[in-house]
């Protein structure tokens, strides 16, 4: 079996992962008819534009779908039309292949993608994902990322200590004056999430961009507080008392504010760089032991390491084998 999966499944060089014959996954495949989206962070969507041009479909959780429409939709080509939304475990089948997204703990939409081939082999394709919150189902190939894929990288403190110190700062700031908060698309959504959580109840503002990726979030369930566009006059409003606002890394972000950068890697809770500015770090990725745990899981008789984007995959494989005493191999080569 092993040969063949290998045959059948492979991550290319610009990072498209392949599954039997005819899916590709993040990226493109020549002679690839069906692509698929595993989440919209953009090291996942770079060849998203090749895809909708040669692929007769893209597919992608509803969520990512509305999503992609919002983050790309100046680079993206006028065949929207073949982006479409598959719900998660909803069976679509392709030839004599057969694909399914799986939910995913990383971004709002993520998704496994499992692909059950005209041999009956199942072949996964984990993207990006975090634990506990993902769940692998029981496969016979496995291709996997390694952000985290060495002993070094262990999660030596839980994620209700970076809420509470992150929950902790922005309340003690509030009081000096608006706090910043700069990181991506998604990040900035969870952090609102979690401050709504947490009962910080000064509004949120955000810039058009972020906000209306933040009305997504809420149409599918997760509050993101009360949420003021900039530039607004109720925004205008707001900003007269304590207030909080949400921005991406490219804008402008002035000096004389409290600013919390949120960086998606494990680091200590969080780190003060000056008087009023801070960096914490809230991962949405499975540390080392996550990800041999998910592997596990999977019960995959043979791995594949994702190294396009990652550079310690060759690394991770070798302990993977040393660990787990399963075949793993990495690709490209």
């Amino acid at each position: 079996m092993g040969e063949m999966a290998l045959a059948e499944a492979t991550v290319t060089n610009e990072g498209s992962v392949l599954l039997g014959r005819n899916i590709v996954c993040d990226g493109y495949g020549s002679g690839r008819w069906i692509g698929v989206v595993s989440h919209f962070h953009a090291d996942h969507t770079r060849l998203l534009s090749v895809a909708l041009r040669f692929c007769k479909f893209v597919l992608s959780t509803p969520a990512t779908r509305e999503l992609l429409l919002l983050t790309k939709s100046e680079t993206l080509p006028p065949c929207l039309d073949k982006l479409r939304s598959l719900h998660y475990t909803e069976g679509a089948k392709f030839g004599d292949e057969r694909i399914m997204l799986l939910p995913a703990k990383h971004v709002l939409g993520a998704a496994q993608v499992l692909v059950e081939t005209g041999k009956g082999d199942r072949l996964l394709y984990s993207g990006d994902f975090s634990v506990p919150g993902t769940l692998p189902p029981e496969v016979d190939f496995l291709v996997t990322e390694a952000t985290y894929g060495l002993p070094s990288m262990l999660r030596n403190y839980g994620r209700d200590q970076v809420v509470s110190s992150l929950t902790h700062l922005i309340k003690c700031s509030l009081s000096r004056g608006p706090v910043l908060i700069v990181t991506y698309q998604g990040k900035l959504q969870e952090v609102m999430s979690i401050l709504f959580e947490q009962g910080i109840d000064a509004p949120f503002l955000a810039p058009a961009s972020v906000f209306d990726v933040a009305q997504v979030y809420r149409k599918y369930g997760v509050e993101v507080g009360d949420c003021f566009m900039l530039g607004t006059a109720e925004a205008k409003e707001v900003e007269k008392g304590p207030h909080v606002v949400f921005l991406t890394l490219r804008q402008k972000v002035p000096n004389n504010s409290t600013c919390i950068y949120v960086s998606g890697r494990y680091m200590a809770p969080f780190r003060q760089l000056d008087f009023n500015h801070y960096v914490i770090g809230l991962s949405s990725h499975a540390d080392f032991n996550g990800l041999l745990w998910y592997i596990r899981k999977s019960k995959a008789r043979l791995v594949m390491i994702d190294g396009a984007r990652h550079d310690n995959a060759s690394s991770f494989a070798h302990l993977v084998e040393k660990n787990l005493c399963v075949r793993c191999v990495t690709a490209p080569r």
